[in-house]
């Protein structure tokens, strides 16, 4: 940054081609694990019924619906109504915790051997 100073470079320049390109990688992995964390607060707020009404679809309100129908009529059992809903979230979940794990080892500039 110094250098690019000293050559003369505005503000600007230094901020889109020496700053910015270091702390993007890191800027997107913390993105997706607070999306990740984001949807767990809210499927929990929505299970406990906290968070948006019933109509609206919601992954907290599929899994408190499917725990309340989890034994039908005449004895009946319905695991899908809770196993399809917490499948589908916890593969999203682990799917955005990996991504973002494997693009702060690729940027990881630390770990670079001269």
């Amino acid at each position: 940054m110094l250098a690019a100073k000293a050559l003369g470079a505005s503000d600007t320049r230094i901020l889109t081609r020496e700053i910015l390109p270091n702390i993007m990688p890191t800027i997107v992995s913390f993105g997706l694990i607070a999306v990740a964390t984001i949807i767990v607060l809210e499927g929990s707020l929505a299970f406990l019924g906290l968070s948006v009404s019933p109509p609206t679809p919601s992954w907290g309100n599929m899994l408190n619906e499917g725990s309340s129908l989890l034994t039908g009529a005449k004895g009946q059992t319905n695991p899908w109504l809770v196993i399809f809903p917490a499948s589908a979230m916890f593969l999203l979940l682990i799917s955005l915790n990996v991504v973002a794990d494997k693009l702060r080892a690729y940027f990881d500039v630390s770990e670079i051997k001269l």
